[in-house]
């Protein structure tokens, strides 16, 4: 891991701590020093305060940086694309915002201008704020960018008439007018700046300089930075507001209601329902946020420019982003305590099927498998109970290729080595975690190896006293810290790595891999070292045993 990235790790440990104080440094400045407000008020775009509008350029432009805009065609060709985007757009476009209507009507009933307010709020969907909350989440990055285009193509075409519907036609409400160009102008700023500017900065940066120094250098120094665009736009943004927020706070404990009760139903019953369709961990977290996620610069220019700027409505829009972040930011750390539990059920309920069809088909199953299928009850991590034998963890850069690969196939071929010879099989990143690769994906589904409910893990998510062998898959040997190699067997494949490569190049991986776990296998239950130790460093392997007294 980068010192840079070390040196900025207190921004997120703390990052509640930072946001409280910057809610209450905006509040007090918009109480006591009256000259802020006209200052950053002094000038707009598209009906939003500048520097509002520079926090929030500032806080998407790293995380789009880092998706990976070259493997987004893979992903609109696999399987559950369009599940993905078909649940995203039934969740964003009728739940959410009947879900919104209904609490406002709910809570407000005596308060028309507060709730017509409230309910631009639920048709906005979100485009800006989201994406911080995804990548403090773990969430899907790639799927992520996919759902936020989506939502803006769509909040383009018909917010006009969602907005209508729900607060006219629904909720009761007056009239509305509501200008497409401010619409439209809203998303080509607020999404088409941030975006452009992430595309051409990863496609013009990293043929130039390399994906090593872009995914090791370049990131870890850029991507912390989008937490400091967020606290500063929180400060502008409770600044802007401190005077109607202290003076009207019975309205704003009112209108806080709804939203507060809306951001945990959305949030739970979403990531539910991608329980329930046995979505990975990752994708689970993105429709979550996208789906609670609203675009308040949005509602706060309609709002404005259809109520005016003294409205209740405008105010009820402005107070939205106000509960929205302690609210979203509470929610990262609920996603973040329950990772651990949704992936360990999804994956033992995957890893049960699996065993119980081996079972029924008279194929080979071994006795520490049908004991660890009868464990299930127990909710623990992956493979834990799976205790006889060496464990053993692959690590790379990003747990992204060869590491899941090698964990697959070590996995399958378990299934058939000499008892007590393989126990646990993890793989894990060495600066991070990414997304499972769709092609390495494609590539062992074409050999009967499932990877679909695999996911990307921190090396930092195990401990070192678990595993007797730790293997390194990319020649980074160096780069594993060192405890993970004290009193272990220790192994640097140093295989190429086939990201941004041809399917081919997969295959080819694939197959080394599955040779070496082959030999793994053999040298373990032999009592011997691996005949590829003897391979030259170029071709792959530094190996050092595990100490005889350990």
């Amino acid at each position: 891991m980068s010192g840079s990235k070390k040196s900025l790790s207190w921004l997120n440990k703390l990052l509640p701590l930072w946001i409280l104080i910057a809610m209450v440094t905006g509040i007090l400045l918009g109480k006591f020093v009256p000259s802020v407000q006209a200052a950053f008020n002094q000038s707009t775009i598209v009906d939003v305060s500048v520097p509002i509008a520079v926090g929030l350029l500032w806080m998407m432009y790293p995380v789009l940086c880092k998706v990976r805009y070259e493997e987004l065609p893979q992903l609109f060709k696999s399987q559950h694309a369009v599940k993905t985007i078909t649940t995203s757009l039934l969740v964003n476009w009728i739940f959410c915002p009947f879900v919104m209507t209904a609490f406002a009507w709910a809570t407000l009933p005596d308060l028309p201008g507060f709730r017509e307010g409230i309910v631009l709020v639920g048709v906005a969907r979100c485009i800006a704020m989201v994406l911080i909350w995804n990548e403090l989440s773990g969430g899907d990055t790639e799927w992520c960018a996919i759902i936020v285009a989506v939502n803006s193509i769509l909040q383009v075409l018909i917010f006009s008439p969602a907005a209508y519907f729900f607060c006219v036609i629904v909720g009761g409400g007056s009239n509305i007018s509501i200008d497409l160009w401010l619409v439209t102008r809203s998303v080509l700023v607020f999404l088409g700046i941030p975006l452009l500017a992430g595309i051409v900065t990863r496609f013009s940066l990293r043929p130039t300089l390399g994906s090593k120094w872009y995914d090791e250098k370049f990131l870890p120094v850029i991507g912390p930075t989008s937490l400091l665009g967020l606290l500063y736009t929180i400060v502008v943004m409770f600044s802007l507001q401190g005077n109607r927020i202290i003076d009207d706070f019975g309205s704003v404990a009112r209108v806080a209601v709804p939203l507060v009760l809306y951001f945990g139903t959305v949030f739970t019953a979403t990531f539910a329902l991608c329980a329930l369709q046995r979505v990975p961990y990752e994708l689970a977290a993105t429709q979550s946020f996208t789906a609670a996620g609203n675009n308040f610069e949005l509602a706060i220019a309609i709002a404005i420019a259809t109520y005016g700027v003294n409205s209740q409505q405008a105010l009820s829009t402005v107070i939205g982003p106000l509960i929205e972040v302690p609210i979203l930011l509470g929610l990262v750390h609920l996603s973040l305590f329950i990772k651990d539990r949704y992936e360990s059920v999804r994956q033992r309920r995957a890893k049960n099927g699996d065993l119980e069809g081996q079972a029924a088909s008279g194929q080979s199953v071994l006795v520490s498998d049908l004991t660890h299928l009868e464990d299930t009850v127990n909710i623990m991590p992956n493979d834990e109970k799976a205790s006889s034998g060496s464990s053993v963890i692959f690590v790379c850069r990003m747990n992204s290729c060869r590491s899941q690969m090698a964990e697959g196939w070590l996995k399958t071929l378990r299934m058939k080595a000499p008892a007590g010879t393989i126990g646990r099989v993890e793989s894990a990143g060495l600066i991070g975690q990414s997304r499972v690769h769709p092609v390495a994906i494609k590539v062992m589904k074409d050999r009967d190896i499932d990877l679909s409910s695999q996911f990307s893990k921190g090396i930092d998510r195990f401990s070192p006293s678990d595993f007797d062998i730790v293997i390194s898959m990319c020649g980074c040997g160096a780069s594993v810290p060192e405890e993970w190699k004290i009193g272990k067997r220790f192994e640097d494949w140093n295989l190429e790595d086939p990201d941004e490569q041809p399917e081919e190049k997969f295959v080819e991986v694939s197959e080394q891999i599955h040779e070496r776990c082959q030999e793994l296998i053999a040298s373990i239950s032999e009592g011997r070292a691996p005949t590829y130790s003897l391979y030259s460093e170029a071709d792959g392997c530094a190996y050092r045993p595990r100490p005889k007294n350990t």
